[in-house]
């Protein structure tokens, strides 16, 4: 199991392009402003099966605030790094997990 500074701070070289060992975007749904989205991420703990990471919103109230949510998007770029309990790695088509945001208290 990878330490949380590898995740945090580790990179990891994808076609010649150097990159995050894990990728972490929130991407703007169609009624939100791209920077009204600005965020810092952190992985904060790790057990056999799950990963914690915090977000920590600049504007946390802009965060879906429309019917139309916002979409967390982790990419996991080193592939060799995360393993599955029963031992497997994970597959290139599942290596990026998509998940609406749902609006932030503040």
């Amino acid at each position: 199991m990878p330490n949380l500074t590898l995740i945090n701070n580790g990179t990891f070289v994808v076609n010649g392009t150097e990159k995050a060992l894990l990728q972490i975007e929130v991407l703007a749904g169609p009624d939100s402003l791209q920077e009204n989205l600005k965020f810092e991420w952190l992985a904060v703990n790790m057990t056999s099966n799950k990963l914690f990471v915090q977000l920590t919103f600049d504007s946390a109230n802009w965060v879906s605030a429309h019917k139309n949510k916002d979409l967390l998007v982790a990419t996991f770029n080193d592939l060799s790094l995360f393993t599955a309990l029963n031992g497997k790695k994970i597959k290139q088509n599942q290596s990026k997990l998509n998940r609406h945001l749902p609006a932030q208290l503040t």
